[in-house]
């Protein structure tokens, strides 16, 4: 976990305090001290399901996978407004940026948002990971355009 600051150590987590820094540099830091072959990213305000790294880890049986993500859906407890987000972010105003807040079967995609992201270490480290300067989708295309090559 790389919170900016860490006060309670939580058991059986290895915790970084990273300081105040963009999500991009949080996520480089992530890569460079983990030490297994996957890297898994998820949000602070994303609520993951329990076989959430279960499901993403069989798409890593096909060894040209190199990323898997998934949908940034609005929690069925969320309150009127932030469903209401939820509704605009899905809808065909967003473009092909839609995709990344419905379920559909699994395709793939040139842009997974890092909100819900797993990627094999040596293809994030082969990419040169995020640049970890501003805060903008772009971040999260460059690393995928780089995945794909």
């Amino acid at each position: 976990m790389l919170p900016d600051s860490a006060n309670e150590p939580i058991g059986g987590v290895r915790v970084i305090a990273t300081g105040p820094v963009p999500p991009g540099a949080k996520r480089n830091i992530g890569v460079k001290n983990s030490c297994g072959d996957f890297c898994a990213f998820i949000d602070n305000d994303a609520y993951p399901r329990s076989d959430w790294l279960t499901n993403a880890m069989k798409y890593f049986e096909d060894p040209e996978v190199a990323g898997v993500g998934g949908p940034g859906l609005t929690p069925e407890t969320d309150g009127l407004m932030q469903k209401a987000g939820g509704y605009v972010l899905s809808s065909f105003m967003m473009g092909n940026l839609s995709s990344r807040f419905k379920t559909k079967q699994s395709y793939e995609s040139e842009d997974i948002h890092s909100c819900n992201f797993i990627a094999r270490k040596s293809v994030l480290e082969e990419v040169g990971g995020w640049n970890g300067l501003e805060k903008t989708r772009a971040q999260e295309w460059c690393v995928c355009e780089g995945i794909r090559k």
